[in-house]
């Protein structure tokens, strides 16, 4: 497709030219100019603006993220050069943290709202949950320049302090980049074990009711991603608590133990090998900055999936008290929902048509550009990156093991069911909604993610094998292909063509 000459004049001025790094989900709850305010946020709270980014909605609901690798890297030095000043890393972490309680607190507000409240305060009591989630998440976004490229920070500081010791680098990275703390995920699976345990203890009926009612609760929304909402019922939890009907209390009770427990393990598997081999500072900074990074990244994806319920009643009551459809809503920038609120125009028809087709947001510290239509589709395809045919990819190892199955190819919930026990799930990214057909998988290859991502905390997890950043699993796999994933050296082979 031709260039225009607004998207040339672009690209010129921003200087923006292939190879990128592409990040992409489907989603429906991401304003278009979202990533823009997350950055400038971060930017505000450090002093350190750092620009542009470019962000796309492309045919609707397909998300993509494009940074160049020069980018990551000032990101990355702008945060260490941060960090060695004046106990930043300490005091990035205690504001996050609180950030993160500000939410939580404005979570209960909105989510206390009686469905018949006047709109006047629902809508301002949304902007008091919508500001608090901006700025929760923009605290945590540092995550995402370090996650990717492993291989330009940590990884190289593994390598070295393996070589000096004669250690396995495909062994340490895994443990070393291991989290300290659970993910949501597990914690969820915590509270159904301790639910099973008291009823194999005998509890009554009515206590068990009980204790589920108020699991479903607190975790209604954990099958939520980007762009699938919905509100799992109690009949759902009560069947995954069905599961464990035929496990003893010394069962249970292990298999409680074993999740209570990795945390701790993780920490002190990394003290005694570091007694046993001393790592220099700047690699033990970095494994002190993967474990924050891993709280922080499991954290937020936790309130994109429970906030993503809250911006769906919104909408939908924004939609009848204002006469807009709801796709037409999705369409709309933060900024211009907080206009329309505040009495100004909505956005055209013609320009919401257009923006299903193809959104390209980019932002510097001054300007902000929003293209929609063809014009955001020429940049796309320039962005865009073909890959010829081949029949092996490399990736970042985020779980050792060596395994061959069929490839199933997950993009989206209705995709988990085609999983089956001993399959090669294939993703873009992993996401919570997808732990159940992790579970039958035998090992896990995405195109995206770093060394915190939720495939190789799960992985780690379940002790399954996993490659990550493999870039084009997706485009280069297809359902039915065998394939070896061999994460012992972090190579997934194509055995045979469907």
């Amino acid at each position: 497709m031709e260039l225009t000459q607004r998207a040339q004049e672009l690209i010129k001025k921003y200087d923006l030219n292939p190879p990128f790094i592409r990040k992409e989900a489907q989603a429906d709850f991401y304003y278009p100019d979202f990533v823009q305010l997350l950055w400038a946020k971060w930017g505000a709270y450090t002093g350190e603006y750092i620009g542009p980014y470019t962000f796309f909605f492309i045919r609707h609901n397909l998300v993509c993220v494009f940074y160049t690798s020069a980018k990551l890297k000032e990101v990355r030095d702008q945060y260490l050069h941060l960090v060695e000043h004046d106990n930043f890393l300490e005091r990035h972490y205690t504001d996050w943290r609180q950030s993160t309680k500000n939410f939580e607190h404005e979570i209960l507000n909105f989510k206390a709202l009686a469905p018949n409240t006047p709109f006047e305060h629902y809508a301002e009591t949304y902007i008091k949950f919508c500001d608090a989630y901006i700025y929760q998440y923009a605290m945590g976004i540092i995550p995402e320049a370090f996650g990717l490229e492993p291989e330009k920070w940590i990884s190289t500081e593994i390598e070295t302090w393996c070589q000096h010791y004669s250690q396995d680098a495909n062994h340490s990275f895994p443990l070393l980049t291991s989290p300290v703390n659970l993910s949501f995920v597990a914690e969820e699976e915590l509270g159904l074990l301790r639910i099973a345990l008291i009823r194999a203890r005998g509890s009554s009926e009515e206590q068990c009711r009980d204790a589920l009612s108020q699991h479903q609760a607190a975790w209604f929304w954990i099958r939520n991603n980007y762009s699938d909402i919905q509100v799992l019922p109690l009949e759902h939890f009560k069947n995954r608590l069905d599961e464990y009907q035929d496990m003893s209390v010394s069962e249970i009770q292990e298999k409680i133990s074993h999740l209570e427990g990795l945390p701790e393990k993780h920490i002190i598997d990394k003290q005694n090998i570091f007694k046993s081999f001393p790592p220099s500072e700047k690699l033990l900074l970095f494994v002190k900055l993967n474990e924050v990074f891993a709280e922080m990244q499991d954290i937020r994806k936790k309130f994109v999936l429970e906030s993503n319920h809250y911006h769906q009643l919104f909408l939908q009551r924004l939609s009848l008290e204002y006469d807009i459809p709801m796709d037409e809503l999705i369409c709309y920038s933060h900024s211009e929902v907080r206009a329309l609120l505040q009495g100004e125009s909505r956005v055209s028809v013609e320009e919401v048509i257009r923006r299903r087709h193809c959104v390209f947001a980019i932002t510097d510290q001054d300007t902000r550009y929003v293209l929609s239509g063809e014009e955001a589709e020429g940049i796309y395809q320039a962005f865009a990156h073909i890959h010829d045919d081949v029949n092996f990819l490399n990736g970042v190892i985020a779980q050792k093991g060596k395994v061959s199955g069929r490839v199933k190819i997950v993009m989206r919930s209705a995709d988990i069911s085609k999983v089956e026990t001993g399959d090669i799930m294939v993703s873009s990214m992993t996401r919570p909604e997808m732990v159940a057909a992790m579970t039958k998988a035998a090992a896990f290859v995405t195109n995206e993610g770093g060394i915190t991502c939720h495939a190789a905390i799960v992985a780690r997890e379940m002790k399954k094998p996993c490659i990550i950043g493999t870039k084009s699993a997706t485009k280069i796999f297809k359902d039915g292909d065998l394939v070896e994933v061999d994460a012992d050296r972090g190579v997934v082979t194509l055995v045979e063509r469907v």
